[in-house]
């Protein structure tokens, strides 16, 4: 079995928006280093965070988690915060949890500041 590879996280303003791009896979330890950026955002009050999940592999119910708790953080303070990219086995774990209910999820981040700014 290989090793799992590590997360890589990059955070970008872009448009008055902060784009939290995620490679990798989202699981245990991996998870609070996502967890790590958004709470940097959610502390600035950030107005609208994506979270591009085009290049995530694999998540687990920690990264689930991680995610959950930074859109209920946001929204406190009347921040948003949406998902894109989202595929494969990955979409399928949002489906299945019935999180793509709950999460507002678009194909791209252009895709995604073009509905918060319209």
């Amino acid at each position: 079995m290989s090793p799992m590879k590590p997360v890589e996280i990059k955070v970008q303003t872009h448009d008055g928006a902060s784009l939290v791009t995620v490679a990798g896979h989202l699981v245990a330890a991996e998870s609070s280093y996502l967890a790590a950026a958004l709470e940097d955002l959610i502390a600035g009050k950030e107005s609208l965070i994506i979270v591009d999940m085009s290049r995530v592999k694999l998540i687990t119910s920690e990264g689930l988690g991680v995610l959950i708790r930074a859109r209920k953080d946001a929204s406190e303070y009347d921040g948003r915060l949406v998902l894109c990219g989202l595929s494969g086995n990955v979409l399928d774990i949002f489906k299945m949890t019935r999180l793509d209910k709950v999460f507002a999820m678009y194909e791209s981040p252009a895709a995604a500041l073009s509905a918060a700014s319209g």
